[in-house]
């Protein structure tokens, strides 16, 4: 009770003044090291849940929710960081979303754990071997060399057989040898290949929603160094790797005008950097929008996958519209419509004008997301 009132403020003195404000020092490296740093490796049923600033025991939030949290931040913080990968990210955005779109085909993934397990000599901490498989997922073209040196600095974090203060090399190089089994494993790698087609589409779509919810959501988007473009980084070293601005360069010279509509698929490799400088453009043309004096106002889809897309406004100049949830819509959207009200809108992803109601099998036929504009009067 009297710590309670301590951080209530609800006594002061010099005393109390000083252990509050050397609690308030504590609490932040204790709980980098004890959760972020220990129990986020040995969380292992979906990794994408163990990030920096996350609750690991919150398994997403509806979307009156997400909703709800925006408005509140537009109102409290509208300049605040939006950031999805940092220096100190325990994966890069782009390995999180394939991950969370793979706990759609949570069933999938659970029979080729099983069959690995059940089939395989036993490694030496099978724990493990989740991770393993998830970042095989979540990774694509990922290497041996790369897979081993990164499990060597997962194992140390989790703390259970080895660690940074008390490395165990035995137990390290067993593990490296057990994980370059599994990577070549002909079964393993069949079953891989097969889950990564299931997800392939979903996967690219809900990345490219992903980027355009950053860079539209209320708050400024901090573009992390590289990630204009895909970025599949595993903590660090991998997410302070140098980036080369010559490469960055040369997607832009080939991409053309972007004032329009975008001058690509959204299977091209270089969709989410022409997809990051198309908002951006936007962004600038409707400062106020975007900004303090702005608006976020939620639009609500009607049908029977209403709740399979995110929409809303800023100000009264744009409208944003991502899918969520893809595998249900691989089948299209089965009649669901979206009312983007008064006026005539310019979508600078498909090139297309909108008014009124629109279907969403035709709004997202050629994108899986849309950034509408508004049209001056004639």
């Amino acid at each position: 009770a009297f710590v309670r009132q301590i951080f209530r403020g609800e006594v002061s003195s010099e005393l109390t003044d000083n252990i509050s404000r050397h609690i308030q020092q504590l609490t932040g490296p204790a709980r980098a090291k004890g959760c972020e740093d220990t129990a986020w490796y040995r969380l292992v049923t979906l990794l994408s849940r163990c990030e920096v600033g996350s609750d690991p025991f919150q398994w997403g939030i509806e979307l009156e929710d997400f909703h709800a949290r925006m408005q509140q931040r537009h109102a409290q913080t509208p300049l605040g960081l939006t950031a999805l990968s940092t220096h100190d990210s325990k994966r890069s955005s782009d390995v999180r979303v394939r991950l969370d779109v793979a706990s759609q085909w949570a069933d999938d993934y659970v029979e080729i754990v099983e069959r690995w397990l059940l089939r395989s000599d036993p490694g030496p901490d099978p724990t493990m071997d989740p991770l393993i498989i998830q970042t095989l997922i979540a990774v694509p073209e990922l290497d041996i060399d790369r897979l081993q040196r990164y499990l060597v600095k997962a194992s140390r974090e989790a703390k259970t057989i080895t660690s940074w203060l008390d490395p165990n090399p035995e137990h390290e190089a067993a593990l490296c040898a057990h994980a370059a089994r599994m990577a070549v494993d002909p079964e393993l790698s069949a079953d891989l290949h097969s889950f990564n087609d299931l997800i392939a589409v979903t996967s690219r779509n809900a990345m490219l929603a992903r980027t355009l919810l950053h860079l539209t959501l209320p708050g400024i988007p901090d573009i992390y160094q590289g990630t204009e473009a895909p970025m599949f980084a595993l903590v660090d070293p991998d997410n302070r790797a140098r980036v080369d601005p010559l490469r960055t360069q040369a997607v832009l010279a080939s991409l053309a005008d972007v004032s329009t509509a975008m001058p690509i698929g959204p299977e091209n490799v270089a969709a989410k950097t022409a997809l990051t400088r198309l908002v951006l453009t936007v962004r600038r043309r409707h400062l106020d929008a975007f900004g303090p004096s702005g608006t976020y106002v939620p639009i609500w889809a009607t049908g029977p996958r209403s709740d399979h897309v995110v929409a809303f406004s800023r100000g009264s100049s744009v409208i944003v519209v991502v899918p969520r949830l893809g595998r249900r819509l691989l089948d299209g959207w089965n009649g669901t419509r979206l009312d983007l009200g008064d006026g005539t809108w310019a979508d600078r992803c498909g090139g297309q004008l909108w008014s009124g109601t629109v279907k969403l099998d035709d709004l997202l036929s050629s994108w899986p997301v849309a950034l509408l504009e508004r049209e001056p009067d004639a």
